[in-house]
């Protein structure tokens, strides 16, 4: 099957020290990973994209991918910095992907750190 008729997801954790990307299949089976640099649109939205940008092409590359499959991915984006719709149809539409779906970091941050489980993150 060729990339561009794969599902693939991507999903983004950012924030002022720096991003994560990871791209998995439709399975969930990660097929590649990658870190990048500061991604909180609030502080330097330019800096924010691009390091955004890049962390998203080294995944690709370490999941030996085409840029076509990132152009028909769906993304899940957790992000340090979204306040409101604006903020987050701004990240949606500079990214290269299909569809993405953008939100502050809070919603990443307790599905990351309980996995499921109930709890609290303080």
């Amino acid at each position: 099957m060729s990339d561009q008729n794969r599902t693939i997801l991507v999903g983004i954790d950012g924030g002022g020290t720096g991003c994560r990307v990871a791209i998995a299949d439709a399975d969930r089976n990660i097929l590649g990973m990658a870190k990048g640099g500061p991604a909180n649109p609030t502080y330097t939205p330019q800096q924010a994209r691009d390091n955004i940008l890049a962390a998203i092409d080294a995944a690709r590359l370490d999941a030996g991918l085409d840029h076509t499959a990132i152009n028909t991915a769906h993304a899940y984006v957790g992000l340090a910095g979204i306040r409101n719709d604006a903020d987050a149809e701004f990240i949606a539409e500079i990214l290269p992907i299909k569809q993405a779906k953008v939100v502050e970091d809070r919603a990443t941050t307790v599905t990351g750190a309980l996995a499921g489980g109930e709890g609290a993150v303080a």
